[in-house]
């Protein structure tokens, strides 16, 4: 049986919810009933999820179309075909954040929230317990960045084509070859789809500017081909 896995456009859908639904969707961890949605980067686009999966809509025409969806049970599907070791890292940083977010928990509620909420008997201890909290809270932010950025990369290899940025298809690769700064545009760095295009644009000119009468004399060669992309 083939490994089921998730297109490039499913893999960019799920990693616009965050690394820590990512990764509970990929271990098969989203039990509980959830409803709601965010905004994206593109107007009139809106990233719609419920218990069941999750979906992009396009609202700009009417009846809202859906451009890309996703089942939960899907993205798990895939998820069971990544590498043992880079499921028990998604799983025991999932474990460490819950840790640390508990751990916060416990201190907030044991020093009875913010200072400044509360009333002390001297300036003194007022004092000391700003100290406690702010180190607690900088411990609490540093180890949450610390993990969350573990986890963002141990997701980037869970879903490869959202960090792959290799365009998708020959248009695709023509509209960026035109917003690509000069130096990329040098062959040898231009992704294999392009220099092959490139190639045989090239070759086609060549065969046609060979049957081409000579110029008069002083009088520049008439090019039958369009521009060469990226030139």
């Amino acid at each position: 049986m083939r490994p089921q896995t998730l297109t490039r456009s499913q893999q960019r859908l799920l990693d616009m919810l965050g690394p820590r639904t990512v990764a509970d969707a990929l271990l098969d961890r989203i039990t509980a009933p959830m409803e709601g949605g965010r905004s994206t980067s593109t107007n009139n686009q809106w990233v719609q999820y419920n218990s069941t999966g999750v979906r992009l809509e396009d609202w700009s025409r009417q009846p809202t179309s859906i451009l890309v969806s996703l089942k939960w049970t899907h993205a798990a599907a895939h998820g069971a075909t990544l590498p043992g070791d880079l499921r028990d890292e998604l799983a025991s940083l999932r474990r460490s954040e819950t840790a640390e977010a508990v751990k916060w928990w416990e201190f907030s509620n044991e020093c009875g929230g913010f200072p400044h909420r509360r009333r002390f008997e001297s300036d003194q201890d007022h004092e000391a317990a700003e100290q406690a909290w702010e180190i607690a809270w900088t411990s609490h932010i540093t180890e949450n960045s610390r993990l969350r950025a573990a986890l963002k990369h141990a997701v980037a290899r869970a879903l490869p084509l959202v960090a792959d940025d290799e365009p998708v298809d020959l248009l695709e690769l023509l509209n960026r070859q035109q917003d690509e700064p000069e130096p990329y545009r040098d062959r040898q760095k231009q992704p294999v789809a392009m220099r092959a295009s490139i190639a045989a644009t090239d070759a086609a000119r060549d065969a046609s500017a060979s049957h081409t009468p000579d110029s008069p004399s002083g009088s520049a060669p008439t090019s039958t081909g369009g521009p060469t992309p990226g030139r």
